[in-house]
């Protein structure tokens, strides 16, 4: 039983580390992307709105893009990202399938969590911000 409620908690504290670095790496891209093309002054500014991540905003200034016609940079700097959760999810799947990984539970039980984290992502952005 003891093996069965530990298992439980490392699976949950996975699944968080698995979906802060998910969203991490995600909204690092925007910010880096625009601060390379001068559109923000630091790619390490993030609006955190709560402690799970969920509402975290890379703060990117998309108007600021389109109002100087950079529309294709604007493009780039939204899209980039989720070619980046759509590879880290092939990465993940590769890694899933590893009989070395397999072999080490809580290393499996992170790549699981994190391909899938970054495979909802990218059908978020496909399914919702579509038509924001």
């Amino acid at each position: 039983m003891k093996k069965v409620i530990q298992d439980i908690l490392a699976g949950i504290i996975l699944f968080l580390v698995a979906h802060i670095l998910m969203v991490t790496i995600h909204e690092f891209t925007h910010s880096f992307i625009a601060w390379i093309f001068g559109f923000k002054k630091s790619p390490f500014h993030f609006h955190f709105a709560d402690y799970t991540l969920f509402l975290l905003d890379d703060q990117t200034d998309y108007k600021a893009m389109l109002a100087q016609n950079r529309n294709i940079l604007a493009a780039m700097t939204a899209i980039t990202p989720n070619i980046i959760n759509a590879s880290l999810y092939v990465v993940s799947a590769i890694l899933c399938s590893s009989k070395k990984i397999q072999e080490k539970v809580y290393l499996y039980s992170f790549f699981f969590w994190f391909m899938i984290v970054n495979i909802g992502q990218v059908y978020s952005y496909i399914l919702w911000r579509t038509f924001e």
